[in-house]
């Protein structure tokens, strides 16, 4: 049986405090040098980790799924949004009234390229416990979406500035044939 003995400051010789400490001529000592030679260099260290990657995965081959896009979060504006999520019906009808809109924790749409698909696709995409469940993204989904343009374009903008726009041609003298 080993046992260890706690020696304090005032108990150390002189002898003992100069081999615990390096001359200040010598700033590795021999065993340090040798520990950092043997480890390399930090950027070989950072190279041999496991790479964290989400664990998402095409509901179809069941490949890993690269995402292309960014997120884009959700948002309950509607009290049917949180009683589909498992609210009482009273309690959302509360949160509804008192905040307006109400971001979704965990859930987003996000567009996966699959490799073996060969094609992107939108999911809406669910975390719980580091779990993660996709399914196709309905466009009902995308009107809960933060920083999303609107699929009908802006509705404050009239027919024919739409139409104008979509030709891309400057100030649509090809359009209307005066010239």
């Amino acid at each position: 049986m080993m046992t260890f003995e706690d020696k304090s400051p005032e108990d150390t010789s002189p002898e003992d405090k100069s081999a615990e400490n390096p001359s200040p001529a010598d700033p590795f000592p021999e065993n340090e040098f040798l520990a950092r030679r043997s480890q390399g260099r930090r950027s070989d260290r950072n190279r041999k980790r496991p790479k964290k990657r989400r664990r998402i995965f095409c509901p179809i081959h069941g490949c890993y799924l690269d995402s292309v896009s960014p997120k884009y979060p959700l948002f309950a504006s509607q009290p049917s949004h949180l009683r589909e999520r498992g609210m009482g019906r009273k309690p959302a009808y509360l949160v509804v009234a008192t905040y307006g809109a109400v971001p979704l924790r965990g859930e987003w749409i996000e567009c996966f390229w699959c490799k073996a698909c060969e094609e992107a696709r939108w999911y809406h995409v669910r975390r719980q416990d580091k779990a993660y469940t996709i399914s196709v993204a309905p466009i009902e989904l995308w009107k809960q979406a933060t920083g999303v343009l609107n699929p009908e374009g802006n509705p404050t903008v009239s027919e024919f500035t739409r139409k104008a726009a979509r030709l891309g041609i400057i100030y649509g003298v090809k359009t209307y044939g005066f010239m």
